[in-house]
């Protein structure tokens, strides 16, 4: 069938496997300790059973050691099935962890999994979400369709799809993907931070221009109220009164008054004398000929409609209000602008400050993306405070984890010898000669083992450490 290497410490449990495993057809070797392994072993082998807390060179660093030996899959059988140990052995090229002590049915059943897996024909091609990944001609399609990918941008698709699930900051990705001093076609944000007096002056700046725009605007209207006519005087009145008034005016009297010859744009009024309101002549009618007479006193300019007067202030008066209008509403979409960018500075530094306050990981926190200055070193303050705080952590993590560590030790010297029991025990069960007596006395031992099995796991259960930080 199969060549079968195993090493662990405890001559009874190489015992066990030799015994399990060869009864699935399978040759077997065994050692007590990775010193001796040698290449010619590890090259025979056609799958490795390695245990973790071996007195010398431990299961870990012996993986380490012929990993780029053979291909063959490496499973680890030791009581330490923590999450740091599980992603430290997998990390350096295990492919599975059985947990001490293990029936010896499913101790058969992963070996038979892992050497099936090694026997199949390697398929280089992942699927995620409906997207196709080809690993060997790095290609990318949905469905049928393929996507027009470059280099970079399919080496990061493909990270991510072979991590799904998981999250990354950009640097972790730029870092996995193109390796520390790497170099890809993917652009660096890179922004300029502004202090907070820039802010305010940018904001001083922003309102001037707006008021003096909404200025130009007011004037530009003013313009076109009086260009179009709507207010007196009129331009091509005005133009039209004041050419009769040089050329036509001063060659007439009273008397020899012609009305003929001016414009007919012209309004006019005659008057007996230059003081007095007698009118002696007049081409207006009634409103018109009082508004003149109040803007011959200086009063106001009036609006040409009459559906207007009375109804409204004096063109003056609205102009003014119209031009007061616009500064405030520069002067508020201004402020509205700036206020909106600080409430954006000013979320970004809280959310930072509550993930801190959380203790969420520092490598998991983005600190950067603060474009005001005095934010910018605030968010420094606290990725300080975040690794200082971290570090804190870690120091009783790691005080707890040498406590844990000592029990670990304690139940794995346990969970050895029950793992022999419960094997040689579920191989006499196997026996057909056993009477009903002995079969009782098997299956009580084997309730047993169980039973302390559930005891090392509470045991295991009460020395887990709550923090989720790092090994340091």
């Amino acid at each position: 069938m199969a060549n079968i290497l195993a090493v662990d410490d405890n001559i009874e449990l190489c015992k066990l496997i030799r015994t399990a495993l060869e009864r699935d057809g399978h040759r077997v070797e065994t050692r007590l300790s990775g010193a001796e392994l040698t290449e010619q072993l590890c090259h025979w082998a056609d799958c490795i059973l390695l245990d973790v807390m071996m007195p010398g060179e431990d299961g870990f660093a012996v993986c380490r050691r012929i990993r780029g030996l053979t291909d063959a899959p490496i499973l680890f059988l030791t009581a330490r099935t923590d999450e740091a140990s599980v992603l430290e052995g997998l990390g350096i090229g295990a492919d599975d962890f059985l947990s001490k002590p293990f029936r010896v049915a499913e101790l058969r059943a992963r070996v038979a999994a892992h050497l099936r897996r090694q026997n199949r024909t390697p398929v280089h091609r992942l699927v995620r979400g409906g997207v196709s990944f080809d690993l060997s001609a790095r290609e990318a399609a949905v469905g049928e369709t393929p996507l027009p990918l470059t280099r970079s941008e399919y080496a990061i698709c493909e990270y991510l799809a072979l991590h799904a699930g998981q999250t990354f900051t950009k640097e972790q990705i730029y870092e996995a993907v193109f390796g520390i001093d790497g170099t890809a076609d993917i652009s660096m944000e890179k922004r300029g931070l502004i202090s907070l007096r820039g802010v305010l002056l940018r904001y001083l700046v922003q309102t001037v221009f707006c008021c003096v725009l909404a200025l130009l605007l007011w004037f530009a209207a003013l313009m076109c109220v009086i260009n179009s006519g709507l207010a007196l005087p009129a331009n091509q009145a005005a133009q039209a009164c004041q050419k009769a008034a040089q050329d036509v005016l001063p060659g007439m009297t009273a008397a020899t008054f012609d009305e003929t010859q001016l414009d007919s744009l012209c309004r006019y009024a005659l008057f007996a004398a230059p003081d007095s309101s007698e009118v002696l002549a007049t081409n207006m009618d009634a409103g018109h000929l009082q508004r003149a007479m109040e803007n011959r006193q200086g009063k106001t300019v009036p609006y040409a409609a009459p559906a207007l007067r009375g109804k409204l202030p004096d063109v003056q008066t609205v102009h003014c209000i119209l031009g007061i209008l616009l500064l405030v509403g520069a002067v508020v979409w201004s402020t509205h602008r700036s206020r909106k960018f600080l409430a954006r500075e000013t979320a970004r530094l809280t959310e930072v400050s509550r993930q801190v306050a959380e203790k969420k990981g520092v490598e998991e926190i983005d600190f950067s993306g603060a474009q005001v200055r005095e934010y910018a070193e605030t968010l420094a303050a606290l990725q300080t405070m975040g690794q200082e705080l971290t570090a804190s952590l870690q120091a009783q993590w790691k005080m707890e984890q040498q406590q844990r560590e000592q029990i670990i030790q304690l139940s794995h010297e346990l969970k050895t010898p029950l793992a022999v029991i419960e094997g040689n025990a579920d191989l006499l069960a196997e026996d057909e000669a056993l009477t009903p007596e002995q079969r009782e006395q098997v299956e009580a031992i084997l309730r047993g083992t169980e039973q302390t099995r559930t005891y090392l796991l509470k045991i295991r259960a009460q020395v887990q450490t709550p923090l989720k930080y790092k090994r340091p």
